[in-house]
């Protein structure tokens, strides 16, 4: 029964270690924009079965990103439904409908984010332009788009919104050279 109850405890350490392991992969990969690199972890973190709030964010921003609007509001769901609407579930939700060309309500909390800095700017920023595209309101994307690149010139996923703005307007040539440069500064991304 010893070794049982030993086996069964170095069983479940494994399986945490494991997931951590695979969360800790798919958190630096969705910051990096690595969308479809993520994917593989958040699976096998999602495989285990252990309710864990990140994953569940992780889940839903990875799904805002490649247009699954439905995932990602389901994934946002399960998570306050498990721990609450915390802040993290109420950011995404709100990226979410910005994504979605939600812009005009949620455009002023998101900006506000955005004066504030950290870590939060950044995604607000990047919402907001994907929103402003998918509406085809491209001057107002181009502001967004100019002052995010006057506070970070290199940023790969300002870039990387900035050549499909181009490529919406259909200057595909300055387009090529932009995602050209996305490649140069992160030679991973997808």
């Amino acid at each position: 029964a010893l070794l049982a109850a030993l086996a069964a405890a170095a069983a479940a350490g494994g399986a945490a270690a494991w997931f951590h392991r695979h969360l800790a992969a798919a958190r630096r990969e969705v910051a990096a924009g690595h969308n479809a690199a993520a994917v593989p972890h958040l699976h096998a973190c999602h495989g285990l079965g252990l309710p864990h709030r990140e994953l569940f964010l992780l889940s839903a921003r990875v799904a805002r990103r490649s247009g699954a609007w439905d995932d990602a509001d389901a994934a946002l769901t399960r998570s306050a439904d498990r721990f609450g609407e915390d802040d993290g579930v109420v950011l995404e939700r709100l990226l979410l409908r910005a994504a979605r060309g939600d812009v005009e309500d949620v455009g002023p909390p998101l900006a506000a984010r955005v004066r504030a800095g950290g870590p939060d700017a950044r995604l607000a920023r990047e919402a907001l332009v994907t929103g402003l595209l998918y509406r085809f309101r491209w001057a107002d994307a181009d502001r967004v788009l100019a002052e995010w690149r006057a506070d970070n010139p290199a940023d790969p996923i300002a870039l990387l919104l900035r050549g499909k703005l181009e490529e919406q307007r259909q200057q595909l040539e300055p387009a090529a050279r932009t995602f050209r440069r996305v490649v140069e500064l992160d030679p991973g991304h997808d």
